[in-house]
């Protein structure tokens, strides 16, 4: 019996961390997705609905550094590792750029006046694609030579 009940402890106290753990990431993910929002789509689309007028001169300059700095700080957050988070600036930063690029490109392509929420997300899964698949090289675990 005292086997028994050592057993069921251990169960619980995992369960509970997992449920810690789960919760952290949440947090994190939601975190990540305020900055984006904020640092990335939200200049984008104000740039988009002003023409390019309301940031004042070099407006898609401004756009594209507020972008990187967005992505590259919202990758750097959800990478673990010391190692691999300066790893992730990189990609992150091309990804932030990569949103607006592809958005406007949309935009001036197809002479979009105005755009459903939906139909955005095309893209901006294109515009992401080259810092993600940068990201999932990097990220890569290096094995050591024996």
């Amino acid at each position: 019996m005292s086997t028994e009940q050592s057993n069921e402890p251990s169960k619980i106290d995992t369960t509970e961390r997992s449920n810690a753990d789960n919760q952290k990431a949440s947090v994190v993910a939601a975190v990540v997705m305020l900055i984006v929002g904020v640092m990335v789509l939200l200049p984008t689309f104000e740039f988009l609905r002003s023409g390019g007028l309301s940031p004042g001169e070099h407006a898609l300059a401004k756009v594209l550094l507020l972008s990187s700095m967005g992505g590259a700080l919202g990758t750097v957050i959800c990478t673990k590792g010391r190692r691999n988070r300066l790893m992730a600036i990189f990609p992150g930063a091309l990804m932030g750029i990569g949103v607006p690029l592809a958005l406007t490109a949309y935009v001036l392509l197809f002479h979009r006046h105005t755009l459903f929420k939906i139909e955005c997300v095309l893209p901006l899964m294109i515009g992401t694609l080259p810092g993600f698949l940068l990201y999932v090289a990097l990220m890569k675990p290096v094995k050591p030579e024996s």
